[in-house]
């Protein structure tokens, strides 16, 4: 165990992730749409490091997505026009779509990167979406853009380490 880590598991018991010691559990606090809050099981970060990261996950087996492809488009796209039809977001543009590694397991985890302004802050936001052996998982991840160069790794090191229960 790295004790530079805690752990955190979601309400339904089907994922564990590691975040850093300094996070603390924002279950109900990250947004202000109770339906949007009651969706994501896990929702950590700092505010005062302006630090924030939400996952879910649904089972595949009633899924109507039939591949990872569709999930992550699906997904993304979701976001992406949540935030287009907000009057708190602005300037939102698909910066990349990649696939990373992970250290644990053999899942293939697609991450999306949008660049957008929350109430006039330049942000970055990540989703990562991840098919694993019974579920899909979303991770919705964001920070100041300033913060991009150091948050961004860790962000990849949590989605690429989480256990499916």
């Amino acid at each position: 165990d790295d004790e530079t880590k805690q752990e955190f598991y979601s309400e339904d018991d089907n994922m564990q992730l590691a975040v850093p010691l300094d996070w603390q559990n924002l279950n109900g606090q990250i947004t202000n749409d109770d339906e949007v809050n009651q969706s994501f099981k896990v929702q950590v970060g700092n505010p005062d490091q302006a630090v924030f990261f939400m996952a879910n996950s649904e089972s595949r087996r009633y899924s109507p997505f039939m591949s990872l492809d569709e999930y992550s488009s699906a997904i993304v796209a979701a976001v992406y026009n949540s935030m287009s039809g907000s009057e708190d977001f602005s300037d939102a543009e698909l910066i990349e779509t990649v696939d990373i590694e992970s250290d644990v397991h053999d899942f293939v985890i697609r991450k999306s990167t949008i660049a957008a302004s929350y109430e006039g802050n330049p942000i970055v936001y990540y989703i990562y979406a991840v098919q694993g052996n019974y579920r899909y998982f979303q991770f919705n991840c964001w920070t100041a853009e300033s913060q991009k160069d150091t948050v961004e790794s860790v962000f990849d090191e949590i989605v690429s380490g989480f256990r499916e229960q």
